[in-house]
């Protein structure tokens, strides 16, 4: 992206106000189930809980303190790896390649649909199996 791309886009809490209306439309997280689904533990326990820090939030929205999928660690046991691996690596081991700009926010996602469909379409149950309570995993 260009720099007059990234300047001219919303901030990270007009981006939250944005996500909340969109899950308030769906009622996610209050009448129906929702669960995020993540490559890692990190896009929560880090990269949104520094982006609420740097924006003034005292800390993160109570929907990305539930418990969530760590995708890659239940792609891992479901397929029975030893070890696991990023979104291309997983890709990988189904025959398939990855789609769009690695790193891209939206292109990963999209890369996640894909693979938690076929996992799905294998036979995998999605349950969450990661939470994390003052930079503390439980």
């Amino acid at each position: 992206f260009s720099k007059e791309t990234v300047d001219a886009s919303p901030s990270f809490i007009e981006v939250l106000d944005l996500f909340q209306q969109f899950m308030a439309k769906y009622s996610l997280f209050q009448d129906k189930t929702a669960v995020f689904v993540t490559d890692g533990p990190f896009d929560i326990r880090d990269f949104v809980t520094k982006e609420c820090r740097a924006s003034g939030l005292t800390r993160r929205p109570e929907y990305f303190c539930q418990p969530w999928v760590n995708i890659r660690e239940l792609y891992r046991e479901f397929y029975k790896f030893r070890r696991g691996g990023n979104i291309g690596w997983m890709l990988s081991h189904l025959d398939m390649t990855f789609t769009g700009r690695q790193h891209s926010g939206l292109d990963d996602a999209r890369n996640l649909v894909t693979i938690a469909q076929r996992m799905k379409a294998d036979g995998c149950l999605f349950k969450s199996n990661i939470r994390w309570y003052n930079n503390r995993r439980r």
